[in-house]
């Protein structure tokens, strides 16, 4: 836009001449003032609903809505035990650690640990789990064992919407146990989308032992295992022994050590081949003392876990903690 009518004539005047004109292109910001003061009420609306959107924009990037979590994360939550008898509580976390360890042999699955999930133990709020483990669903369940029969419950929940993806009961033979089992984590990984490879099918459908009073014997040891190191895993090292000068050390639950050992020598006498036993006796052994008998039974326990199988990493894992 020319400043008066005299620059408009001269500039004509140069352009019938074939001469360069003065005029240039405004500038955008020069364009956008004029507008403003050309349309002063757009203006200030624009202005408003700029500074509402900014922060609702923020708003909603850092809520749930955007931030969804995993969709192939799950949390195996403590199952209850339904039994009248106590002494099952020990039987009912094994069938539930079972159940996860499956879980966590697929690839596809975010699967959380058990030091975790433990403290959520009958806690129902999926919503605040959820939100807690960062995992889009749970499994819940509860089991009754009653001689040689088990009842067990199943329930695949999406803590988004707090509904119920999936649910089964079983009332099965005690001998049907980890066929059950397997079927849970099968169904589970199904209605998760996860693939399984043919090896994590068949570590899925593998049978602990052959022997369900060395299983009994397992389970038991491994509550007894697991309780001697809650007030350490507290503080953040899921799986890893504790020194023996760490005040986190739980004193009374060392005392139940000894009887854990036994427990896991009985496993292993009714069953050669139950490799896990080797593994906990191991894990055991180390946590009781580092005196050299102790060292050297648990050396013996993992030469017992690798010559049963020399490439699992359960295994190995025993061997690091020992060393």
């Amino acid at each position: 836009r020319y400043s008066s009518a005299l620059a408009l004539a001269e500039d004509l005047d140069r352009w019938l001449k074939h001469e360069p004109i003065r005029a240039r292109r405004t500038g955008v910001f020069t364009r956008g003032k004029k507008w403003v003061r050309r349309n002063p009420s757009i203006a200030v609306m624009a202005a408003m609903l700029l500074a509402l959107a900014v922060p609702l924009g923020v708003t909603t990037w850092k809520s749930e809505f955007v931030r969804q979590p995993v969709t192939t994360g799950i949390a195996v939550l403590p199952f209850e035990n339904l039994g009248d008898e106590k002494e099952h509580g020990a039987f009912v976390d094994g069938v539930q650690d079972d159940i996860l360890t499956k879980l966590a042999k697929i690839a596809d699955l975010k699967v959380i640990s058990r030091t975790s999930v433990m403290e959520y133990r009958g806690k129902r709020n999926v919503r605040e789990i959820g939100d807690a483990l960062r995992v889009s669903h749970v499994l819940e369940g509860s089991a009754r064992r009653s001689g040689d029969r088990i009842h067990l419950n199943a329930q695949l929940i999406d803590t988004r919407s707090d509904t119920h993806v999936w649910a089964e009961e079983y009332d099965r033979d005690l001998n049907d146990l980890f066929a059950v089992q397997a079927e849970i984590a099968q169904k589970v990984a199904q209605h998760l989308h996860a693939k399984l490879s043919a090896s994590e099918k068949a570590s899925v459908e593998e049978r602990l032992t052959q022997d369900l009073v060395a299983y009994d014997f397992y389970v038991r040891a491994v509550s007894m295992i697991y309780n001697a190191q809650v007030p350490f895993t507290s503080t953040g090292c899921g799986n890893c022994p504790p020194s023996q000068e760490d005040s986190s050390w739980n004193n009374s639950a060392q005392s139940n050590l000894p009887e854990a050992v036994e427990l896991l020598s009985k496993a292993v006498a009714r069953d050669p081949n139950f490799f896990l036993a080797y593994c906990q006796l191991a894990f055991a052994h180390d946590l009781i003392g580092n005196t050299p008998a102790r060292l050297a039974l648990a050396k013996a326990a993992i030469d017992s876990a690798f010559r049963l199988r020399p490439d699992s990493g359960e295994a190995h894992l025993a061997l690091a903690w020992h060393v």
